[in-house]
């Protein structure tokens, strides 16, 4: 799964030994282009914005993620956008025959949509080790933060912003991209970022957990 500065979700499909097929846009259930929001409408050479649900902002620059928002047993589409919110996208088909709802749904905090403030990535794992989900975000202003999940399981709602790392003494600054995995097979979940160093030079950091 690859998101994209113009607004859209593309798949590619696997061919095993590492190779992978010709990306494709990923749609939803009506064949209609899957999109956080704003997306750049090609054939018309200009930028478009299509109605958002649950009060989340509109979006282009998508960073997808694949996890089982809804606990029914497959894969939901969960999007990071430019403004900090996070859409999903409710698979209502099935692990093996997928179908995305056709509107978008907006990860809340308290009263309202979930944001981050800038344009965000995201990892939806058991943080805490609670045995509910939260979102693990990074930011384009170098920012990881922690939401954690105060609803219950299928049916995730989120605390306040609680802040993990910040940029500085060498730390990158600027436009995270991250997963949380155990990288190092301790058992614990760390973070893997891709980022900007404070002299603009791109790469990757590993934050062991502890």
């Amino acid at each position: 799964m690859v998101g994209c500065f113009e607004g859209f979700v593309y798949a590619l499909p696997g061919e095993g030994a590492g190779a992978f097929g010709e990306p494709k846009r990923l749609q939803d259930k009506d064949g209609e282009d899957i999109h956080l929001g704003e997306f750049w409408d090609a054939d018309n050479r200009k930028w478009a914005t299509a109605p958002s649900e649950d009060g989340g902002s509109a979006d282009l620059c998508v960073y997808p993620e694949l996890a089982d928002w809804d606990g029914d047993g497959d894969l939901d589409l969960l999007m990071g956008g430019f403004s900090g919110h996070v859409g999903v996208r409710i698979n209502e088909g099935s692990a093996e025959s997928p179908a995305f709802a056709t509107k978008t749904l907006f990860a809340q905090s308290g009263d309202g949509p979930l944001t981050t403030g800038s344009a965000v990535s995201t990892s939806y794992v058991d943080w805490d080790g609670d045995g509910l989900r939260d979102l693990v975000c990074g930011t384009s202003r170098g920012e990881i933060a922690w939401f954690k999940n105060t609803g219950e399981e299928g049916s995730p709602a989120f605390g306040e912003k609680v802040a993990l790392a910040e940029k500085g003494g060498g730390r990158p600054d600027g436009y995270l991209r991250l997963n949380a995995v155990d990288y190092n097979g301790d058992g614990k979940l760390d973070l893997v970022v891709g980022a900007y160093d404070p002299k603009r030079k791109p790469g990757i950091w590993v934050y062991p957990g502890k």
